[in-house]
C-alpha cells in the first residue's frame, strides 16, 4: 500500500507545495488506518454471513448469524448440516427467544437493562426481571438475571487473538408449578466480534464448556463451509 501511495503523491506533485503536504497528511492518516487495521484490533461488524465452529461437551456444531436487526442478531446452530437450535441474542449477551432441544422459549424483559452495561467496563452490573414462556412448562415462569463485569482476558480462536471481558450472569427461573432452575454463566464476551468465544454454564450441579475454535466471514450470496476463507 505505501507505494501506491507514494506514487499517487509524485503524480500529483505538480499542484504545489502546499497541496501536496496536505496530501501527505491525508495519506498518513490513511496508512494510521491501515496500520490499525493490519493488528486485527478493529471491530467486526455482526453482520449475516459471520459463522463459527463451536465444541460444546465434546461436539462441534456450526453457529451462523442468519440476520442482524439492531442489537437483535438471530443465531442459528447446526449438526451434521441440519439446523437443531435457534436463538435470537441481545448484545451478544442475552437470549430473547428461539428454541433448542428442550422446546421453544420467549424471554420478556427490559432490554434498557442490558443496555445500561455498555460500554463494558470492569465493575458494571445490571440486574432484569421478567417473565418467560417455555414448551416445556406450562404458563409462564418469572425471570431474574443479573450480570457482572468481572475482569479482561485475552482468548484465542484458531489463529486470532481476541481482547475478551469476562462476566458473571445469573439466571434464575420460577414456574408456577413450583419449580425453578438456576444458571449460571461464565461469558467471555469479545467487543470486536459482539459475541462470546467461550462460555461455562454451571446448572444442577453440572459444568458445560462452550468454545469458539474457529471463525469465518463469508461473503453474502455464496454458501461455502467454515476453514474455506479466513478472516
Amino acid at each position: 500500500m505505501e507505494k501506491i501511495v507514494i506514487g499517487w503523491i509524485r503524480q500529483m506533485s505538480h499542484l504545489g507545495w502546499t497541496r501536496v503536504r496536505a496530501l501527505m497528511m491525508t495519506v498518513a492518516v490513511l496508512l494510521t488506518l491501515a496500520a490499525c487495521g493490519s493488528r486485527g484490533d478493529m471491530p467486526w461488524p455482526l453482520e449475516p454471513g459471520f459463522a463459527a465452529l463451536i465444541r460444546v461437551g465434546g461436539e462441534t456444531y456450526e453457529m451462523e448469524v442468519a440476520r442482524v436487526d439492531g442489537l437483535l442478531a438471530h443465531l442459528e446452530y447446526s449438526w451434521k448440516g441440519q439446523v437443531i437450535a435457534t436463538s435470537d441474542v441481545y448484545h451478544g449477551l442475552f437470549a430473547v427467544s428461539g428454541h433448542d432441544e428442550k422446546g421453544e422459549f420467549r424471554h420478556d424483559i427490559d432490554l434498557g437493562e442490558i443496555d445500561g452495561l455498555f460500554p463494558l467496563a470492569i465493575g458494571h452490573t445490571a440486574r432484569l426481571e421478567g417473565t418467560a414462556f417455555t414448551s416445556a412448562h406450562p404458563g409462564s415462569g418469572r425471570l431474574l438475571a443479573s450480570f457482572e463485569v468481572l475482569r479482561r482476558e485475552a482468548v484465542r480462536v484458531g489463529d486470532h487473538r481476541f481482547e475478551t471481558f469476562v462476566l458473571r450472569v445469573v439466571s434464575r427461573l420460577v414456574f408456577a408449578d413450583g419449580t425453578s432452575e438456576q444458571v449460571i454463566r461464565t461469558i467471555y464476551y469479545a467487543p470486536r466480534l459482539g459475541l462470546p468465544v467461550r462460555m461455562r454454564f454451571e446448572s444442577g450441579g453440572r459444568t458445560v464448556h462452550w468454545q469458539m475454535i474457529a471463525v469465518e466471514r463469508r461473503p453474502r450470496g455464496r454458501a461455502n463451509r467454515l476453514g474455506t476463507v479466513a478472516i
